[in-house]
């Protein structure tokens, strides 16, 4: 790999990336006392990509590199061979009167996916930029979602992942006629539908008094206005320059980057935008990041909750840290009651008696959310049954402290 191409390696364009953009700023450090409490907190290292050794090949057309977007579009791709082409084609039949390109980060995908992608790039090769590594870069310490956005050019960052896909031909143009109204606004993101794949049904999904405009104080105060769709999102790349060069947090590797630059923004005094229509449809699937029912889908929510704990003690985020600790004690008590990991479960323990979260009736609590968790999850009712006679992993559901 190390013969590779680098991301520094890009071919001449009009238009500089983000990487050309930041490549000569010091990257910076976090302090080595915060880290170790952050980690203490997730359970386990929390790495670092360097992005000055992610290997990259271009695959692009000289018409594309020769536009100046207003908008790029991020797209990851990874064994999505039955949803890639909805998901392309949602993007290269929008509807602007301004230019925008999409660049796909494929991760050495095992089906078909990389060839259809290859197809689109030849079918629209004044649109496609495809970025491309002879080896998986997630599962060799490295990152596919900052290689691609780093590559991205626009002003402004769009996402969409290569299993979701966009219904509203008019979203980018929409949204950046919303952003460019509003002075000091960050992002805009919409409503979404919600797709469950293996029983071919959309989702309802209950997003009440959702503003159109959010500070800070509305994200902490209503969880509705703290949903937000990736895959419906666009910012400028300003704000994400700023944060890489700003913030030692951006370059950490956890499991929902774009969390990070949402609470950085708002910190920075800059607003979110909502459009309340319909633009897009996330797909639930066996495989799908937040379907997953092992430890990557606990981890969201403990990612999460060390995004708002360091910008907590950074005195960046007024916010109780009792609040943030309990709901990466209950996430990692699950994760650890998943797996039968009696060994995380016990630094999951010792970690709440550190912060004071194991009291009798919060551990009674906790063992009911858990249980309840998982009659309420994805398991049908005949597995469940299952997992008692097997007694997986109902032995971890009435652990005492004593027992562990």
């Amino acid at each position: 790999m190390s013969n590779e191409p680098l991301l520094q390696d890009a071919p001449p364009m009009v238009g500089k990336t983000l990487y050309q953009e930041i490549k000569d700023f010091p990257i910076p450090q976090m302090d080595p006392a915060v880290l170790a409490e952050l980690e203490e907190l997730r359970g386990c290292p929390i790495t670092f990509t360097d992005i000055h050794n992610i290997p990259c090949t271009e695959i692009s057309d000289e018409a594309v590199r020769q536009i100046e977007p207003l908008v790029s579009v991020d797209m990851l791709a990874y064994n999505h061979e039955k949803y890639i082409r909805q998901a392309i084609e949602g993007v290269v039949n929008q509807e602007t009167d301004f230019p925008f390109e999409l660049v796909i980060g494929e991760d050495c995908s095992t089906d078909k996916t990389r060839e259809i992608i290859f197809e689109y790039q030849k079918k629209y090769p004044h649109l496609i930029r495809v970025l491309i590594s002879e080896k998986n870069l997630t599962q060799n310490g490295s990152s596919n979602g900052i290689r691609t956005l780093l590559s991205c050019r626009g002003k402004y960052i769009a996402h969409c992942e290569g299993d979701d896909y966009w219904t509203d031909m008019k979203k980018l143009q929409k949204q950046v006629e919303f952003i460019e109204r509003h002075s000091k606004m960050g992002l805009v993101s919409t409503n979404y539908s919600v797709y469950q794949d293996e029983i071919h049904l959309f989702k309802k999904q209950k997003l009440c008094g959702v503003k159109s405009v959010r500070t800070l104080n509305d994200m902490t105060k209503n969880p509705d206005n703290s949903r937000i769709g990736t895959l419906t999102i666009l910012y400028p790349k300003e704000l994400y320059r700023i944060g890489i060069i700003e913030n030692p947090m951006f370059l950490r590797r956890f499991a929902l980057g774009d969390t990070i630059l949402r609470w950085d923004m708002l910190c920075r005094g800059w607003s979110l935008g909502y459009i309340n229509e319909k633009m897009a449809v996330y797909r639930r699937h066996g495989n799908s990041a937040t379907n997953k029912i092992g430890k990557r889908r606990f981890f969201i929510t403990i990612d999460a909750m060390l995004i708002w704990y360091y910008f907590h003690i950074q005195g960046r985020l007024n916010i109780d840290a009792k609040i943030i600790l309990r709901r990466v004690f209950k996430a990692r008590l699950l994760a650890a009651s998943w797996e039968k990991n009696a060994v995380a479960l016990q630094k999951t323990m010792d970690f709440g008696n550190k912060y004071s979260l194991c009291s009798s009736w919060q551990v009674m609590a906790y063992k009911l959310h858990i249980l309840s968790f998982f009659i309420r999850s994805q398991f049908k009712l005949k597995l469940f049954l299952l997992s008692i006679k097997s007694s997986f992993p109902i032995r971890y559901f009435f652990f005492t402290q004593k027992d562990v």
